[in-house]
């Protein structure tokens, strides 16, 4: 586990060439360090399809790893935040790919990639996916399935974010201007 080392340095690392240098040195030290890839994928690439390569390669490892760590069969403490932590770094890949998908006009890929992501993943609803399918949603003009996703979130009682308070003026505005 060198290589998650490197990598923590590498992120905090406040010099761009320096946060590169370390996430190549990362995966010298272990092929499959999904947060280096990540790192290539957020700061060297200079396209989207760049980046999304470098996402594919981050999700193959994050999946590896992901699959490792799900299977321990260690309840300790150390292993459960592992899990945490290869759980949270596959569904950031796995968001991101989705992003790429929609940028690079493939919009309908994207919102199945968030849709699996939100079923796959339902307790990290914290992380506001269901926000970037909205967007998503609104763009392929889908106003029923965007109705579906803020009625399930209508009950929470949580606060609402811009983004779905945005959307259901939206929405609303659309059908008095429909009647």
């Amino acid at each position: 586990r060198q290589n998650l080392s490197v990598m923590q340095k590498a992120w905090r690392e406040r010099n761009p060439q320096a946060r590169i240098k370390a996430a190549y040195q990362a995966l010298e030290l272990n092929n499959d360090c999904a947060t280096a890839y990540i790192l290539l994928a957020e700061e060297e690439a200079t396209t989207i399809l760049e980046a999304e390569k470098y996402f594919k390669q981050a999700l193959r490892a994050g999946e590896t790893v992901y699959k490792k760590s799900q299977h321990s069969s260690s309840q300790n403490p150390h292993h459960e935040a592992q899990l945490r932590r290869d759980t949270n770094v596959l569904v950031y890949v796995k968001r991101r790919l989705a992003m790429c998908a929609r940028k690079l006009g493939r919009i309908k890929e994207a919102a199945k990639m968030m849709r699996d992501l939100m079923k796959e993943f339902p307790v990290l609803s914290v992380l506001n996916i269901h926000e970037n399918l909205l967007e998503t949603l609104l763009e392929l003009q889908a106003y029923a399935d965007i109705q579906a996703v803020l009625a399930k979130y209508d009950d929470i009682s949580l606060p609402k974010s811009a983004a779905i308070c945005y959307t259901a003026a939206l929405l609303k505005a659309r059908a008095v201007s429909d009647r």
